[in-house]
């Protein structure tokens, strides 16, 4: 019984942690609209992990980027993942994390490291104390959607 109970308190737990994206962020909310062909406009991320794109312009005039525009990652597991580029910490459209080449993002000011490997965002230094904030993504018919409605 004992088991079972701890069990379901880590479980909830854990869906709090990864499950629910009902934070406040410290990142204003901006709205965020884009679309990636996976096919034609950026091929290396499809089917190929741990690579990154990063949009900090608007592409179309349709496109809509955020507050400091977006990281999309494509994860371990070839699952995509899109977070604004802005510091949590810094809180500033200029001051922007940056990829490695091994799932984390790196804020040149604050020096903070975010963990992007498994979509979560979350820092790993201690500076900060909230995640990357993250947007939805779909991939439907080789096209990405990436959005925060």
């Amino acid at each position: 019984m004992r088991s079972i109970c701890r069990f379901i308190v880590l479980f909830l737990v854990f869906y709090i942690l990864t499950g629910c994206n009902n934070y406040v962020s410290s990142i204003p909310d901006m709205s965020v609209s884009l679309q990636l062909n996976l096919l034609t406009e950026y091929p290396h991320l499809k089917d190929n992990p741990n690579q990154c794109v990063i949009i900090d312009k608007p592409r179309l005039i349709t496109d809509r980027i955020g507050f400091g525009g977006v990281l999309v990652y494509s994860d371990f597991y070839a699952d995509f993942h899109a977070f604004d580029l802005a510091c949590p910490y810094e809180v500033k459209t200029d001051v922007r994390v940056e990829p490695d080449s091994v799932g984390h993002a790196i804020c040149p000011v604050c020096g903070e490291v975010y963990d992007i490997s498994l979509g979560t965002g979350v820092p790993t230094k201690g500076i900060c104390k909230e995640p990357l904030k993250r947007y939805r993504t779909r991939l439907m018919n080789n096209v990405l959607y990436i959005d925060n409605d």
